[in-house]
């Protein structure tokens, strides 16, 4: 299992592999499971909500792409929570 950090994860879903590098994009793809924190999660929707970063698509997509269309799993405190952040955008 690998946990990858916000700034890997954004990288790598956003197929930012010169960032990544190719040591690190190896051990990614060859990893049993990758997996994330819910902090992470929580970091990316409150960056897009507040214009820190602009990610390439709509929040809900990319966590779609991200989470569930990739395979990954998310590490999560409740689900409650991760949908409060993420579907809501902090209303």
């Amino acid at each position: 299992m690998i946990i990858l950090d916000t700034h890997i994860w954004l990288w790598w879903v956003n197929e930012n592999i010169d960032l990544i590098g190719q040591v690190r994009n190896d051990l990614i793809r060859s990893a049993d499971i990758v997996a994330v924190s819910a902090i992470s999660c929580f970091e990316v929707a409150w960056l897009d909500a507040h214009g820190r970063i602009e990610l390439p698509c709509s929040r809900t997509i990319w966590f779609e792409k991200a989470l569930e269309g990739s395979g990954w799993m998310p590490i999560l405190v409740s689900e409650d929570l991760f949908e409060t952040f993420i579907v809501s955008g902090f209303a």
